[in-house]
């Protein structure tokens, strides 16, 4: 089962991007995650990703394609905790709801993988401050491990997003994790998320 998702995020990681009939953009995402409930899930994390939109006449939409690379540095054991690569379609049922299914592979350090999938639900409202625009989000990501055969986390969150610059975008936020049959934690959290 491993290798066909493998080769399955490797077949459209190889694909060229007139595949889809639009460029890539990339993108480089700086988070920083506080833990203000169970003290032990400080993270720094790193996410690279390739970014493309192509429209589905049958579909009557457009679909957002993401390939993306992701590090989980854990400031507690001073250990890379986690590195994952795969990719991610979605599409805007509405202007304000996005929907997305992420199929990724994860090495758990020391030595442990998993295969997972991920459903995103991500609820976004724009509005201005003064001259200033922001948007508020709210998000859902429920997570299925192949491994063990059922989900294994369930995330909730909300925050704001604001863009002072053409090709920078800052966020801060708040985020609750539920380990499924395991413990909670919650995370306010900072990004810095760079288009080029």
């Amino acid at each position: 089962m491993k290798r066909i998702i493998l080769a399955v995020i490797f077949l459209f990681a190889s694909a060229p991007g007139s595949l889809y009939a639009a460029n890539f953009e990339f993108k480089n995402q700086q988070s920083l995650r506080y833990d203000i409930s169970v003290d032990n899930e400080d993270w720094y994390i790193t996410r690279f990703w390739a970014e493309t939109h192509y429209d589905s006449p049958a579909a009557h939409t457009t679909f957002k394609t993401i390939l993306f690379v992701e590090t989980r540095y854990h400031f507690h054991s001073h250990k890379l905790c986690r590195t994952e690569m795969g990719i991610e379609v979605g599409t805007d049922l509405f202007d304000w709801l996005y929907w997305g299914e992420s199929l990724q592979y994860a090495t758990l350090h020391p030595g442990r993988d998993t295969i997972e999938i991920e459903s995103i639900l991500l609820l976004t409202f724009p509005f201005r401050i003064r001259s200033r625009e922001l948007e508020f989000y709210i998000f859902e990501e429920h997570t299925f491990a192949f491994v063990i055969g059922e989900g294994k986390r369930n995330g909730i969150g909300l925050g704001f997003t604001c863009q002072p610059k053409e090709n920078l975008e800052v966020l801060l936020g708040w985020r609750h994790t539920d380990r499924i049959h395991y413990y909670d934690s919650d995370q306010i959290e900072a990004s810095l998320m760079f288009s080029f």
